[in-house]
């Protein structure tokens, strides 16, 4: 939630627009650490990083 409110702090307005919006998704830094990192969702890293 830290990383969110300080990458996107739009997320937590009580309103925000519709063409404000986008999907995000948190991809691990590196295979064997647990550090996470936030961007923009693109289908073909996300199953990538599944695999």
């Amino acid at each position: 939630m830290e990383t969110l409110r300080e990458q996107e702090p739009w997320l937590f307005e009580e309103s925000v627009r519709e063409e404000k919006t986008k999907q995000l998704m948190l991809l691990p830094v590196c295979e064997h650490e647990q550090l996470l990192e936030l961007a923009e969702f693109d289908i073909q890293m996300a199953l990538k990083a599944l695999c």
